[in-house]
Parts: structure tokens; sequence; C-alpha cells
């Protein structure tokens, strides 16, 4: 075969051209061509022409994606062909460039507002014979027309699945599921790692956007009363006072050990100011759990209670009695016995044992309490004869990023590597309870 007509080797080129672009070889392009009646030389010669187009095809449209990229920005047609001129640009290419990504960008939004309205109808019932006969009539190509719909139904059908799958997850976000147990049940159904993450991720944002329309609500459990301020990061925050002793006019007259009997996912946060401490052992766990059932899907629980490490170390190195004054408060004199088992003087007065301490805790045994309970997040830090918590159900809320001192928690091992403790110094606002 002769391939002397212009026409006929301009076709030859470009037919290697689309082959080296789809990932052919140049020696099996080669080949092939000889194999069609070309001889070797001028097979070669095609195939390194080819090579060179691809190159210069690839240069162009790394210039058009970069100028669309820049329109998309808000630069102005005019200085980007100064840009591009200054990057050693010929002027006439540079504005062939911005042509191209002009075009580009206006068949893009064709193209959407095609499938917006594509997806309107067929949202409305529309059948996709229809809608394709619709485009047709409008002067789109059958083939255009057929695939523009088929992709249509395709996308309509991914949406319908997704609402599903995100009225499913905000429903059980509502009703208080921990999302890291979401996130493994949607695994379990056949969804990818990556998707079950963004789409609890769009579930979580979904119930933010609607609880920010609200007023942020912060359950005290066990603050004896409302005159007792919480910390700063509780500003702005509806304050809600649960406790089982009815002298401090509390919302919610209620045991914490029966939490979950309460509506689920209703408080934005849970503050426990020594607290924990007056319930037995056994009893701290159905404490904890009430506190992540009444939690948002991004609560936090911020905790505090007697360190009795930091106690016993205290202790041995003052040599200290039970009955020695280890620090003064507002309250009067704090004995060692007082942190122990509950401030003697309190539990005298009020005539009820509900005041006395029946369990302890440290560092260690109360992050490991709260990986237990399932907390996706934990931090812990020490001082002051107290070890404080943060603990969130699901990611970190950035109303405490402020606080510094606090040490993560591993979920995976319950331990945390502690930080630079607080200096043991008497709290002149804290209470014993």
């Amino acid at each position: 075969m002769q391939w002397t007509d212009e026409e006929a080797a301009r076709k030859i080129l470009d037919f290697a051209v689309a082959e080296l672009a789809a990932g052919v070889s140049r020696e099996r392009l080669a080949q092939d061509l000889v194999q069609r009646g070309m001889q070797e030389y001028a097979a070669m010669v095609t195939v390194e022409r080819a090579a060179n187009a691809v190159k210069g095809l690839n240069s162009a449209r790394q210039v058009v994606d970069y100028v669309v990229a820049e329109l998309l920005e808000g630069v102005s047609e005019t200085v980007l062909e100064k840009k591009l001129v200054a990057q050693g640009m010929r002027e006439d290419s540079a504005k062939t460039a911005i042509g191209k990504a002009v075009q580009q960008l206006e068949q893009t939004a064709a193209v959407d507002r095609i499938r917006d309205f594509l997806l309107t109808e067929l949202a409305n019932g529309a059948e996709p014979a229809t809608l394709e006969a619709d485009l047709q009539q409008q002067g789109m190509a059958q083939e255009t027309a057929h695939r523009a719909v088929v992709q249509a139904v395709t996308v309509a059908k991914h949406l319908r699945v997704e609402k599903k799958i995100q009225d499913f997850l905000t429903t059980e976000l509502a009703n208080g599921a921990n999302p890291a147990v979401l996130e493994q049940d949607l695994i379990l159904r056949g969804m990818e790692p990556h998707s079950a993450k963004a789409s609890l991720r769009q579930a979580v944002r979904t119930m933010r956007q609607r609880s920010d329309a609200l007023p942020k609500k912060v359950l005290n459990v066990g603050g004896n009363n409302k005159n007792i301020e919480l910390p700063e990061h509780f500003d702005g925050f509806e304050h809600l006072l649960l406790d089982i002793d009815p002298t401090g006019n509390p919302d919610i007259l209620c045991d914490a050990r029966t939490l979950t009997e309460l509506p689920a996912a209703q408080f934005d946060a849970v503050y426990c100011s020594h607290n924990l401490e007056h319930y037995h052992d056994h009893d701290v766990s159905k404490v904890l759990r009430g506190f992540m059932h009444v939690l948002k899907s991004d609560g936090f629980l911020h905790l505090r209670v007697p360190d009795m490490r930091e106690l016993m170390k205290v202790v041995v190195e003052r040599d200290l009695d039970l009955d020695d004054v280890l620090y003064r408060s507002h309250i009067g004199p704090v004995l060692v016995r007082d942190v122990i088992y509950g401030h003697a003087g309190q539990i005298e007065r009020s005539g009820v044992d509900f005041f006395a301490h029946k369990t302890g805790f440290t560092a260690d045994s109360l992050s490991r309490l709260l990986v237990q309970q399932g907390f996706a997040q934990i931090f812990i830090r020490t001082g002051r004869l107290e070890v404080e918590a943060l603990a969130f159900k699901g990611e970190v809320s950035d109303l405490v990023a402020h606080l510094t001192g606090f040490s993560q928690v591993c979920t995976a091992c319950g331990h945390y590597a502690p930080a630079k403790p607080l200096p043991i110094v008497p709290r002149p606002t804290a209470h014993i309870s």
C-alpha cells in the first residue's frame, strides 16, 4: 500500500496519536503499522511524530487546565494572558489557551444545566425515553441524548440511595447512636470504608447544622446547685442541673444511674465535677453509659474526680495521717479522709449517705472506664489532686480547643502519656461533695 496522499498520512498520524494516548507502546504501534503495509522506517518516523504530538497535547492540556483553575478563582482573562506571556508563551498561543479554557468552562456549564434539568425531571416522574426524545427535538444527537439520560438515571439512583443512607444515619445519630459503631455497620453492609466515613461525616454535619439553630445544652450532673459556676467553655450553653438532692432545685430530679431512662441524644455536653466517686464501683459504668446515652453524636463529657494516686503520693511525701489537713478551701480545712471518704461535715449536715465517697479513680483507671464505654476520643490531665477528662462521643469539639495540659488516651489500650501535671494548689472555687 502506498501512503503518499497527504490526507491519508494525516489520518495515520491521528490514529498513531490516539493509540499512544490510549497507552499502546511505541514498539507495538510500530509493528501494527508495518503489518498494515507501512515500511519499517516510515512506521518508526510516524511513531516518533505521534509521540511528539502527544507530548504537545499533554503540555497544552496542562496549560488549559491551569487557565481553567485560574478562571474559576476569578482571575481575569487579561491578567491570565499577561501571566502566560511572562512565563515565555507566545501571545497568540496564550490567547488560544485562554479561548479553549473558556470554551471548556462553557461546555461544562452546559452539561451541568442539562444534567440538572434531567435530574429534576426524573425526580418529578418523567420517563427516560421521553426525556431522550425531548433532547433530540432540541437538536441533540441521538447517541449524545441517550448517553446524557443514562448518566442522569445513574446519578438519580445514587442520590436516592445516598438519601436513604443519610436519613438512616441522622435518625440513628439523633437517637444517640455511637458514630464509630455506625461507620462499622455501614462497612458490614457492604459499603467501602472511605464511602462509609464520607457518608457519616455528611450526616454529622447535617446534625450540627440542625443543632446550630438551637442553643447548646449542657447537663450538669450532681452539681448541687446552679450558683456554682461552670467552666468558661460552657458560656452561652443552656445550663440544666440534674441531681438526686431536691434542696438544690435541680431541673431534673434524678439518680444518675438511671440516665438511660431519659430521652437520648438531647445534650451537647455533660459536666460532672466530683460526683462520680459518690457511686459504688459497680454502678460507675451505669452512670457513664447514661452520659453516652444523653449526649448528641458530636457531644462531649467533661469529668472531674479526685486523683487517688496523687493523694497517696502527697500523703507519703508529707507524712500525713487521715485527720491531717490536706489543704484549705472556701468551706474550711479539707482533711485527707475527706478526699477519700467524702467531706465529713457535709455528710453529717445533710443526714444522707449519697454525699459519701464509695469509690476512687486514678488517671489510668478512669481512662480505661471511658474507653470501655465507647467514647471515640479521650483526653486526660492531672494536677491539684484531681483527674480531669474530656471524652468525645465523636469528633473533638472546637469549644475546648483552648484547654491545655491534656494528653490523649489510646482508645485501643486505655493508656495515655501524662503531660506535665498542674501544680498542687488549693482550689478556691472547688467544692467537695
